[in-house]
């Protein structure tokens, strides 16, 4: 065997045994998170209403369910495998007292005036994200097919 074949081989192997992922988190993902919390922040304590603190397991979550979303094109609460808010939850490691879910999608770039913009102009959005009984926030950016979507988790952890 020609061993000079050998690294083209491997190469070709390891691309047919991987493939490449079908999302992608969104690379302004952190600078994104973080207008987004201060907006949605602001918006609340117009309202005499606490401020929501960044969490990373409702990230994940969030991660978890826009991935799902944008590599089997669908937009729902229910995941493709019938998992629903709480199941994912749950499954992130995040003991739940509540929990709202927002989900948005658009063909514009990724940015944090989309959503917003989206789920101020929605009055059952709005109602998740002013929910005086969350005090947590995840939010997901991922972009797949030309498309962006978005999934903000609010939560209140359940405490022992």
């Amino acid at each position: 065997m020609n061993l000079s074949l050998l690294p083209s081989l491997t190469a070709a192997f390891l691309a047919l045994s991987f493939p490449a992922l079908a999302c992608t988190a969104a690379s302004e993902r952190q600078q994104i998170r973080q207008e987004f919390a201060h907006w949605v922040n602001g918006l609340r304590a117009e309202r005499g209403l606490g401020p929501l603190r960044l969490n990373g397991t409702l990230d994940r979550a969030a991660r978890g369910h826009a991935c799902d979303m944008a590599v089997n094109a669908f937009m729902s609460h229910s995941g493709s495998n019938g998992s629903s808010l709480k199941t994912r939850l749950k499954r992130a490691g995040y003991g739940l007292k509540t929990a709202t879910e927002n989900l948005a999608t658009s063909s514009s770039a990724p940015n944090s005036a989309t959503p917003a913009r989206l789920w101020l102009n929605s009055p059952s959005h709005l109602v998740n994200l002013l929910n005086p009984n969350i005090t947590e926030m995840g939010l997901e950016i991922t972009v797949a097919r030309g498309k962006t979507y978005y999934v903000f988790v609010g939560g209140h952890p359940r405490r022992s």
